[in-house]
């Protein structure tokens, strides 16, 4: 299992890639509210990733 050497993630993508990877420092909440976040939540998380740039 590979961990990320970034514990912060700074973009959704990398946030899906390290879940996908197997999330090995995530707790398995953060993986269950982060899909429900990601699916009910997606363009707003999208707009703020924008608005931040």
């Amino acid at each position: 299992m590979k961990i990320s050497s970034d514990p912060h993630p700074s973009s959704p993508e990398a946030l899906q890639a390290e879940i996908a990877g197997g999330g090995g420092s995530l707790t398995p909440w953060f993986k269950i509210e982060c899909a429900r976040v990601w699916r009910e939540h997606r363009t707003q998380v999208l707009g703020l990733q924008s608005e931040l740039g």
